[in-house]
């Protein structure tokens, strides 16, 4: 008997285990999804465990909204007559992926006005699961390239690319694709409350057959500007002339040597 009910119990804790289990929960991110203006993004919102969510009510919404939604889908359907307005026609979600319980929010043409907190709703048998992602949407401005001085045989280039969050990288690359040394890079932060910051990076180039250079800013999530610069084969040889320029006093000097003295011996 004792066995019979070790039996009975344990059942009872599998299928317990199991209904638990089978709860799926929306997960969003934890970290803030950033976008730079007039790019598209995706706001990631799933049921996991996986369900289908084809036919369930899925709302996003915006903790600062004053009307209307960001996106309704409910009965199989889109139903945006309530969305709000600085959304429409901008916003998807995957139709596709609804059966595997994605319903994530693909938002297009993203503007500054867009940041903010957005709410995932997802309603099952009654139930509102929710789960909250923070967009951060960067201003960021086209890297800037100009040409400083000129150092022996090279030339120096500075680019200079402001309003990005967080911290972005720089890069230099030649017209193959290869990344080339700065010879220094600052990044500091804007003034204003937005945590923005501007880069700025300095590099050293030689002459190539096609002169063609490359400055790209990036974000670890592949958000990227970039600025080419085709540096004249004239700008380039024009470093050659002060190392030239600076022997001419020299030679000069010898060759109003070379008179003095014949002119010293023709004399006596």
């Amino acid at each position: 008997m004792g066995r019979f009910c070790h039996i009975v119990l344990l059942l009872i804790c599998l299928c317990v285990k199991r209904e638990f289990a089978g709860e799926s929960q929306l997960i969003g991110s934890p970290d803030p999804i950033v976008a730079v203006a007039c790019d598209d993004v995706i706001l990631p919102c799933s049921l996991e465990p996986s369900i289908n969510a084809e036919f369930l009510t899925v709302e996003w919404s915006r903790s600062d909204l004053k009307t209307g939604y960001v996106h309704l889908y409910r009965d199989g359907r889109n139903d945006n007559d309530d969305q709000n307005l600085s959304y429409e026609d901008r916003t998807m979600l995957f139709k596709g992926e609804l059966v595997k319980g994605n319903v994530s929010l693909k938002l297009f043409r993203v503007k500054q006005d867009d940041e903010g907190r957005y709410i995932c709703h997802v309603v099952k048998d009654g139930p509102v699961k929710k789960t909250v992602i923070q967009l951060k949407v960067v201003v960021v401005s086209k890297p800037e390239v100009s040409i400083m001085e000129h150092i022996g045989t090279g030339v120096v280039l500075q680019c200079v690319s402001g309003g990005w969050y967080p911290e972005p990288e720089l890069e230099w690359r030649d017209s193959e694709g290869r990344l080339l040394p700065a010879d220094v890079t600052h990044r500091h932060p804007d003034p204003g409350p937005h945590q923005r910051y501007t880069v700025r990076s300095n590099v050293t180039v030689q002459k190539t057959d096609n002169n063609r250079f490359t400055c790209r800013v990036l974000l670890q999530s592949n958000q990227l500007r970039e600025t080419e610069i085709n540096v004249s084969d004239q700008m380039l040889l024009k470093s050659e002339v002060p190392q030239t320029g600076t022997n001419l006093p020299i030679w000069c000097v010898l060759w109003a040597s070379c008179c003095c003295c014949c002119c010293f011996w023709s004399c006596q």
